[in-house]
């Protein structure tokens, strides 16, 4: 008797692709860019770049679903690939971001801090509150692109 492996049996949607690891790499550089910065002295542009950073982990996120919606070939229609692609070009790269921003800024107290003109700021972002809306924004993009993808797929189902 003798045995023959195949590939796997799963979709080609929803193997490991090399355009992955360099997305979580863009998204850990963009985190330690956003997190470094609230060691500086200026508060204002540490968040600026906390923010704008978590805004192009999206951008990335959403050029990674399509890509890897290219490479696969996804056919229009094939929803749960979508989802698949969606949410795995969502999330990883928006956890590794905040991941590194929680890495660099845990020894931050958080703390008020009251600037001259009367404004107030925290030193760094809180995990408890900010991390989890951050979350659900990539939640939305995983939702919304990867069915985008099935939709607009200019490929057909085969048979």
């Amino acid at each position: 008797m003798q045995l023959v492996f195949r590939h796997s049996a799963e979709p080609s949607a929803f193997r490991w692709r090399l355009a992955q690891p360099l997305a979580l790499a863009l998204s850990a550089g963009l985190g330690y860019l956003g997190g470094a910065s609230f060691s500086s002295r200026n508060l204002g542009f540490a968040w600026m770049m906390f923010l704008f950073g978590f805004i192009w982990v999206l951008i990335i996120s959403v050029a990674l679903g399509l890509w890897l919606a290219y490479r696969v070939r996804l056919a229009r229609g094939d929803w749960r690939a979508a989802l698949h692609i969606g949410f795995a070009s969502a999330f990883p790269p928006a956890t590794v971001y905040l991941a590194m921003v929680a890495l660099l800024t845990a020894r931050i107290p958080l703390t008020t801090i009251t600037f001259a003109s009367g404004q107030h700021a925290l030193a760094r972002p809180d995990f408890t509150q900010h991390f989890p809306i951050l979350f659900a924004c990539s939640l939305l993009v995983g939702l919304l692109s990867g069915p985008l993808f099935a939709a607009w797929s200019p490929w057909r189902r085969a048979g």
